[in-house]
């Protein structure tokens, strides 16, 4: 849409007013781009309000985009969009949680030190390379090319899992960690991305399915180690494995290579959705190692379970805050009535996750966790701040915000890092001093986030 299709050089309906120029072929498609095009032609709120008698550019363009249309007032009962697909949103957090269980039953509840290492680096890789080949997938599919997205994220995995698989046989022969330790994280690095591309396809109950041999045998194993033998566990996880990578090989066939310039301009903007999965990881890794170096009573993956468990409800709460935002944005009179909008929105959003995520934490301290000290219950608060953080996080890369998630993020793990040259907190026993500085860490990483996205997702030039 050009700026003359909007601004006319002509004599106005009434003094001080835009109006279309006769004979105009182009209409826009909504008052966004209605906006876009005025304040590209230099329009500011100031203007809007001097010269037009409107409060804002907001304003001036949802008046002339009914103007132009001819068309009755935007009401929300005609605007409203589908209702959030609960399944949809439930089976995509199923799939980024539920093989966390997976991870927990193989180590069982004193794992080796190397065996921690190995899955603390599977956990890296996995999660860092995952992100970047779903924005790689997303990219390429955007662009118009199936095959070449199915080509393009099949390459990238291969080449993920071939790098991981000659570094693991490498400490494998240095004695540094035992085969199936190796087995394990190779094994997990493949799933993690079989994940990521199942999701990019649209296919993440590939995966659910995949899921239940594994889980089957991981969940009561997890709750009563000593009914289950660990042999059964592997082989459950080993089958799992095989099903989620087989099935995502038969959904990339035919896949043909994109063009080399679009290759690359994918795999160049990737880089930053690397360093968030880096970082999500390793904030989640540092609460695994601080369970090795103090070890309570009850084990680090049922502390975790709230947070397992409230990643479905920050997808489902992502999807609900991308509802309300758009009927906002449609329905809105002006700037100001957007913002205000979308910040009730967000709140509501916010809100309703941390509700959600205290009654779970609740229930798996009443059901999973009965004998739970301060160290429990310091490193259940932990897991719970760590999830709020990952929703605020989640809803800022959701909108390209990434620079303020990497830097908080960055700060939080070098807080952690830095932590023994710090120093220590006045808590007994070890494990609650952990505990207690994990949580804090992640308490301000969680605020400094939705002070962020306070500000920033509450634009509405952000949401066109």
């Amino acid at each position: 849409m050009s700026a003359d299709s909007v601004l006319l050089p002509a004599v106005p309906e009434r003094p001080g007013e835009l109006a279309v120029r006769p004979g105009g072929e182009v209409v826009p498609v909504d008052a966004f781009e209605v906006a876009a095009t005025l304040e590209a032609s230099g329009v500011s709120d100031r203007l809007a309000r001097q010269r037009y008698g409107h409060t804002d550019v907001f304003a001036l363009a949802r008046q002339r985009y009914e103007a132009i249309t001819a068309g009755e007032p935007v009401t929300p009962a005609q605007v409203a969009p589908p209702k959030v697909d609960v399944r949809d949103t439930l089976l995509r957090g199923f799939v980024f949680v539920l093989p966390a269980l997976l991870t927990g039953a193989a180590l069982g509840r004193h794992p080796s030190l190397p065996l921690v290492a190995m899955v603390l680096a599977a956990v890296i890789v996995g999660w860092a390379a995952g992100q970047g080949i779903a924005y790689v997938g997303y990219r390429v599919l955007g662009a118009g090319s199936a095959t070449g997205a199915r080509f393009q994220m099949m390459k990238l995995a291969l080449v993920t899992v071939a790098g991981s698989l000659v570094a693991g046989v490498v400490v494998g022969l240095l004695g540094w960690v035992t085969w199936p330790a190796v087995v394990l994280a190779v094994g997990q690095i493949a799933f993690v991305l079989s994940s990521s591309i199942a999701l990019v396809l649209g296919r993440p109950a590939v995966i659910g399915i995949a899921l239940v041999p594994g889980l089957c045998v991981s969940i009561p194993a997890l709750i009563q180690p000593s009914l289950v033998p660990r042999w059964l566990v592997l082989a459950a996880i080993c089958c799992t494995l095989v099903i989620a990578v087989g099935w995502v090989g038969l959904l990339l066939r035919g896949a043909t290579a994109p063009s080399a310039e679009l290759a690359r301009a994918a795999t160049a903007g990737a880089m930053p959705y690397v360093g968030y999965g880096l970082s999500l990881a390793l904030l989640l890794s540092i609460a695994l190692v601080d369970s090795v170096r103090a070890p309570t009573s009850v084990a680090i993956a049922v502390t975790m379970a709230p947070l397992m468990c409230g990643v479905l409800v920050a997808e489902f709460q992502l999807a609900r805050y991308r509802r309300s935002a758009e009927i906002a944005l449609r329905t809105a009179e002006s700037r100001a009535d957007a913002t205000a909008a979308l910040r009730r929105a967000l709140r509501r959003c916010l809100g309703g996750y941390l509700l959600g995520l205290t009654v779970l934490t609740a229930v798996a301290i009443v059901l999973l966790a009965r004998s739970s000290d301060l160290a429990t219950l310091l490193r259940f608060a932990g897991a719970g701040a760590l999830g709020w953080a990952f929703l605020a996080a989640l809803m800022l890369v959701a909108f390209q915000q990434l620079l303020p998630v990497l830097v908080a993020s960055a700060a939080a793990l070098y807080l952690l890092a830095a932590r023994e040259l710090l120093p220590a907190l006045p808590v007994e026993p070890l494990a609650a001093q952990l505990a207690l500085e994990y949580l804090l860490v992640a308490l301000a990483l969680a605020v400094a986030l939705t002070v962020i996205a306070l500000r920033l997702l509450v634009r509405p030039e952000l949401h066109r």
